[in-house]
């Protein structure tokens, strides 16, 4: 869980991560290290994101949507 928090985190390869692993102990495969991420965001809802501008953010996407944006809004009659 480690790798994918910094993953996640931090801009870090994955051979950055297999190589801090290694220094704790370790061993890891830097292909795993990608299914872990895979597997285990959905747990950490954090995401990176790369807008127009080339700035990065992060942003968390919860399991369920926030009610408000899923009930339609009423349409107010044009003058």
């Amino acid at each position: 869980m480690l790798c994918v928090r910094w993953y996640l985190s931090y801009k870090l390869s994955y051979r950055d991560l297999v190589a801090t692993m290694g220094e704790r102990g370790f061993t890891v495969a830097h292909t795993t290290i990608p299914r872990w991420v895979q597997n285990s965001t959905p747990e950490f809802g954090l995401y990176r994101a790369v807008d127009k501008g080339g700035k990065e953010g992060d942003f968390y996407v919860g399991r369920k949507r926030e009610v408000e944006r899923q009930l339609p809004r009423p349409r107010l009659p044009v003058e």
